[in-house]
């Protein structure tokens, strides 16, 4: 999100962040999407070239599938004609359709329309029939995501902060009977009535930290902390797992901001006085997950130190029926993980 309030203008960020929302009825832009006079045979009057369009808001646009979109012209009005976005694997039969209309300033020389009246019904359904004239999305260009077939193996992996390590184990892949939560009924999506904002300590440009709802430690665990600690590092972005994230620089930039929250709550134990503490940090990764996070938990570095951290999650593996022998995979930053872990 932008550093300062009331900015003018807005940034790639803001723009990344509000696809969370994951749909819309009204967007309003001060700049065009890239493209969006592609496929049309409606053009600018005479004189008056397309302003520069910008990528992050053809893909808000896209992830939103807004009723209309609202932009400005300094000097014309455009009306485009509707255009139909891609089904998703979620409603394949469903034909989201948005009107882009750029409104002209106020005082223009040429007399263009800066006032659009128009009637909106936010309750009704998407209708199943497109408006005379409609054309495909002029952003269908861009390379859908795939949805990436599960491994044979899954893996676990968790890190402690004495010295990161990949550790992983085979387990049977659940069976999911309907599909997972959208953004409107996910925990963890900013955009949902049910997340507990009164939880969040930080929100950054891709990622968020909050405390845990049920934390596993409590106050009176590290009495030197002024919180029990258990917290969630979790993207903006509603993605199961790290590699379905839409694009590669957004997954970039999501790890190594998680990255850095991980690393400055490390910092934070090491000033504490008292008892020497580390942590560990653990992830969740199933492709038919709902939002993917890590959990930071503060642990004794003595506990770590004596190997008693991986021996616990040895110890729940077995009382959870799953197979005890982790074997080490070098998997980078995780992103391109195809398989699920733990």
């Amino acid at each position: 999100m932008s550093k300062e309030k009331y900015l003018p203008f807005h940034t790639e960020d803001d723009a990344r962040a509000l696809r969370g929302a994951n749909t819309a009825d009204i967007l309003l832009s001060s700049h065009w999407p890239t493209d969006v006079c592609r496929g049309s045979n409606i053009g600018l009057p005479d004189g008056i070239e397309a302003p520069v369009g910008e990528q992050s808001v053809a893909d808000l646009c896209s992830a939103l599938r807004p009723r209309y979109h609202f932009s400005t012209t300094s000097d014309a009005f455009y009306e485009r004609e509707p255009f139909v976005h891609r089904p998703s694997e979620k409603e394949p039969d469903t034909k989201h359709v948005t009107r882009f209309i750029s409104l002209a300033s106020s005082n223009t020389p040429l007399k263009q329309k800066s006032l659009y009246a128009f009637s909106i019904d936010p309750t009704s359904s998407v209708s199943l029939t497109l408006p005379p004239g409609t054309t495909a999305s002029p952003f269908n260009t861009t390379q859908k995501r795939q949805r990436q077939p599960y491994s044979e193996q899954s893996y676990s992996r968790f890190s402690y902060s004495t010295g990161a390590g990949d550790h992983y184990r085979p387990h049977k892949r659940s069976r999911y009977t309907k599909p997972p939560p959208g953004p409107q009924e996910c925990f963890f999506c900013l955009s949902s009535p049910k997340v507990n904002t009164n939880l969040i300590a930080s929100i950054a440009n891709d990622t968020y930290l909050t405390t845990a709802k049920g934390p596993l430690s409590t106050s009176s665990t590290y009495p030197n902390l002024p919180s029990p600690t258990h917290l969630l590092i979790i993207p903006l972005e509603h993605s199961p797992t790290l590699a379905s994230i839409s694009s590669p620089e957004d997954r970039a930039r999501t790890y190594k901001e998680m990255q850095r929250y991980r690393r400055a709550l490390h910092s934070f134990l090491l000033s504490r006085p008292g008892e020497k503490l580390g942590a560990v940090t653990w992830e969740v990764s199933r492709l038919a997950g709902i939002h993917t996070h890590w959990q930071f938990l503060p642990v004794s570095v003595d506990l770590v130190k004596r190997g008693l951290v991986e021996a616990a999650f040895k110890v729940e593996a077995e009382n959870e029926k799953y197979p005890v022998t982790f074997r080490s995979k070098d998997v980078g930053d995780g992103t391109v993980e195809k398989g699920d872990f733990f």
